[in-house]
């Protein structure tokens, strides 16, 4: 369904559909610089050239499954971040369809289920777990300070908050 726009004067790219997107909403949201970044950021690691330089009329919701697939794979991207992925791609074909170059978006039609299940669904966080937390001295100080919470509780009353709150 091609049927408008300047179909003879743009290219009707994937990145070209970026831009238009990336300056639309610069002019809607000039204060937003943080986001703007972070929009620019995310294309440069998700959109290969590959895809950048498609046409976005070409583009179907089978082939972004087996790109997307591919990107889960190759970057081993989490959930949100696949899910920051598919927001922009969402935004991409939107600024193809207010072009009227397209009637339909490719990336609401893909089943995100299987990019899913082949993300990386670890919960482990760029802390280094074999390093000590806390030093001998600070476990030290922290066992005083239960002991002495334990003696005031012992005398004033049944108020386990005490305790619990230094755990």
């Amino acid at each position: 369904c091609h049927y408008g726009g300047d179909a003879l004067k743009n290219p009707h790219t994937v990145a070209y559909y970026f831009d238009c997107y990336i300056r639309d909403y610069i002019e809607c949201h000039p204060a937003n610089e943080k986001t703007i970044s972070n929009t620019r950021a995310e294309y440069a690691r998700f959109i290969d050239e590959e895809l950048a330089n498609m046409d976005v009329r070409d583009i179907t919701p089978k082939y972004l499954e087996k790109h997307s697939i591919k990107l889960v794979t190759r970057l081993s991207l989490k959930v949100s971040a696949f899910k920051n992925y598919k927001s922009l791609l969402n935004n991409i074909f939107q600024a193809a369809i207010e072009d009227m170059i397209i009637c339909q978006n490719p990336a609401k039609g893909m089943n995100n289920k299987t990019c899913y299940s082949m993300g990386d669904q670890s919960l482990r966080s760029c802390l280094d777990y074999d390093e000590k937390l806390i030093s001998e001295e600070e476990m030290y100080w922290i066992e005083a300070e239960l002991a002495r919470r334990r003696e005031f509780h012992k005398r004033y009353g049944e108020n386990s908050f005490y305790l619990y709150d230094l755990a």
